[in-house]
């Protein structure tokens, strides 16, 4: 629905051409793609999906957004790329990101998406070595 909203907002107001606003980048596809492995169950797509959809954590600390808070686009921009790990950059709250709390904003920031990287590692890891002892 998002996707589908900011296309709708491009149109209405006469932002939208083929060349600029085509939803052919990385996140998209990433959201393409989890749609179709959802209905179609198809693990390859999966692994693909999956390691893209770590880009929306690079795109919250870099952004590409030329617009600013007054602005449907700058809350659309967030509300992608931040709905799932919005949660955890605030506070720790019960969570395993609290180690890093004490020691700034900068130090937990950093600690928290170090701390995602290697659990994600972690969880993919017995895939990997499955695939790679079941291909023999």
């Amino acid at each position: 629905m998002a996707e589908v909203s900011l296309q709708l907002w491009l149109v209405l107001n006469g932002n939208w051409t083929a060349k600029a606003n085509l939803p052919v980048g990385l996140c998209s596809f990433s959201l393409y793609l989890g749609v179709f492995v959802m209905f179609t169950k198809n693990y390859k797509v999966f692994e693909i999906a999956y390691f893209w959809s770590i880009g929306g954590v690079i795109s919250v600390l870099f952004p590409d957004i030329l617009y600013g808070p007054d602005n449907f686009r700058y809350y659309n921009f967030l509300f992608l790329h931040m709905v799932f790990f919005f949660m955890y950059l605030l506070q720790p709250g019960d969570t395993p990101f609290g180690i890093f709390w004490g020691y700034g904003y900068a130090v937990y920031l950093i600690g928290c998406i170090l701390l995602a990287m290697i659990v994600m590692t972690l969880w993919y890891a017995p895939l990997a070595i499955y695939h790679k002892y079941k291909a023999k």
